[in-house]
C-alpha cells in the first residue's frame, strides 16, 4: 500500500473502458453499466489494481452466468466510500461455501468445464484491503451472485473503518 499511497483512478472511464472491452470479447452478453453520476469519480486507488478487480469480478459473472447473459456493474458514493457493485443472474453459490470463496485455490462449480485456479477471488480480497476497503458478496443457488466492493474515499484513515471483508 505505501507504494501506490498516492495513486489515484478515475473510476468511472476506467470502468467504462474496462465494459466497452467486455461487450468486444463477450457479444452475447449484456453489461449494463449504472454509474449515478455525471462526474468523474476520482479514488485513492491504483489503477492497474482496480482494473484487475473489475476484470476478475467481470470475468467470473460471466464464466458463471449460466443461461441469462446479463451483468450489472453499479457505482455510486455512499458518504466517505466509493461503492462499486457486480451482479450476475447466474448459477449463485451455495451458503455452505460462502465463507470460503476468497481463499486462494478454493474453487467452486468444479465441474469440468470451469476454468481457473481459484486465485481471482483471493486478488480481489487482497487488493481491496490494501487501498482500505472491504469486499462482500450476496449469492443464492440458482438466482445469481452479487459483489460488493467498498473503499473509504479520504486521505486520513477511519479508525472506525476495520478492513475485514
Amino acid at each position: 500500500r505505501e507504494q501506490y499511497k498516492d495513486a489515484k483512478t478515475e473510476v468511472v472511464a476506467t470502468l467504462e473502458q474496462i465494459v466497452t472491452n467486455f461487450k468486444i470479447l463477450y457479444p452475447d452478453f449484456t453489461f449494463i453499466a449504472d454509474i449515478d453520476t455525471k462526474k468523474e469519480i476520482v479514488s485513492p486507488i491504483y489503477r492497474n489494481h482496480f482494473e484487475q478487480v473489475i476484470i476478475i469480478l467481470l470475468d467470473n459473472a460471466v464464466k458463471y452466468s449460466g443461461d441469462v447473459a446479463e451483468v450489472t456493474i453499479t457505482v455510486y458514493r455512499e458518504r466517505k466510500y466509493l461503492i462499486i457493485t457486480v451482479a450476475d443472474q447466474g448459477k449463485g453459490i451455495a451458503e455452505k461455501d460462502l465463507p470460503y470463496i476468497f481463499e486462494e485455490y478454493w474453487r467452486g462449480g468444479k465441474e469440468k468445464k470451469t476454468t481457473g485456479y481459484g486465485l481471482g477471488l483471493a486478488s480481489v480480497r487482497k487488493i481491496v484491503r490494501r487501498h482500505r476497503g472491504k469486499v462482500f458478496v450476496e449469492s443464492s443457488l440458482g438466482r445469481g451472485t452479487k459483489f460488493t466492493i467498498k473503499i473509504h474515499d479520504h486521505g486520513k484513515k477511519d479508525k472506525a473503518f476495520i478492513c475485514r471483508g
